[in-house]
């Protein structure tokens, strides 16, 4: 056999084997891409699948959540309702053991005026007399402003109200003065407080029925600062009625409040 016909058949069979050997390599590179894009599609799948599946389950949490928080609030609103009904309870015969007969309850309606919360109407059914003034005191029994007519209807003049004006006394002095509507801190001014009497912080003040509006003793507040102005003095009280935040109230209805003999029955009443 020729040499040079050996040396290609010998050349022919490396050049076979080489082939071989390097289609293996390739077909394994192949089978190990293919595996690696397997693996990263599953593994991009099931995180998908995760994100998807949190993202729901974070939903339903946030929803659960808000519905507890509605029932939650719901809850909170009928428990204050039902707190505001027993204070109501707790405290209604503090005015009902003065005299039923000279007590009316009455609900407020609306307001006289949308932008001016210190005038109400009130379902009080009498006619109110155009010289005549009643007292309006709360369920705890403290002073709440005065009852006039005004429109055909009866109307009540809050604390907060300018000329919501009943006559006071403060402290044991019992020094004298008149209720003027109130600052813009929502404290009672009292005015034309004599400038030789001596007031303190801390003295209550109450209803002196010198003005024959409301009986001897209602409570109206205490004394948080005062000081002196045009030569009389201006006191700041504290209120104990928060006018603005309730729903009925009672009228003082008796007439002639002003006699001594009355003055100590309804005192005697109010200890």
């Amino acid at each position: 056999m020729n040499k040079k016909f050996l040396l290609f058949l010998v050349a022919i069979g490396i050049a076979s084997l080489y082939l071989i050997g390097f289609e293996k390599v390739i077909y394994k590179e192949l089978l190990s891409l293919r595996s690696s894009v397997q693996s990263f599609y599953l593994n991009s799948f099931v995180y998908v699948g995760e994100v998807v599946s949190k993202y729901f389950n974070q939903l339903n949490h946030i929803e659960k959540l808000t519905q507890e928080n509605k029932e939650n609030e719901t809850y909170r609103i009928l428990y204050e309702q039902t707190q505001k009904e027993l204070q109501k309870f707790e405290h209604i015969e503090k005015v009902q053991t003065l005299d039923k007969e000279d007590f009316e309850k009455v609900s407020v309606l609306s307001y006289l005026q949308f932008n001016d919360l210190s005038k109400i109407i009130l379902d009080y059914d009498s006619v109110i007399a155009q010289e005549n003034i009643k007292a309006l005191v709360t369920y705890e029994g403290y002073s709440a402003g005065i009852v006039l007519q005004q429109q055909n209807k009866p109307v009540a003049l809050l604390n907060n109200n300018p000329k919501c004006n009943y006559t006071v006394f403060i402290g044991e002095q019992k020094n004298p003065g008149i209720t003027s509507g109130m600052d813009q801190k929502g404290q009672l001014l009292i005015k034309y407080v004599p400038i030789w009497e001596d007031v303190f912080i801390g003295d209550e003040v109450i209803t002196s029925s010198l003005d024959n509006i409301f009986p001897y003793g209602i409570k109206v507040g205490k004394v948080v600062d005062f000081e002196i102005k045009d030569n009389m003095q201006l006191v700041f009280v504290k209120p104990y009625a928060k006018a603005l935040s309730y729903e009925e109230f009672f009228i003082y209805k008796k007439e002639d409040i002003n006699s001594t003999q009355e003055l100590k029955e309804t005192n005697n009443l109010l200890k």
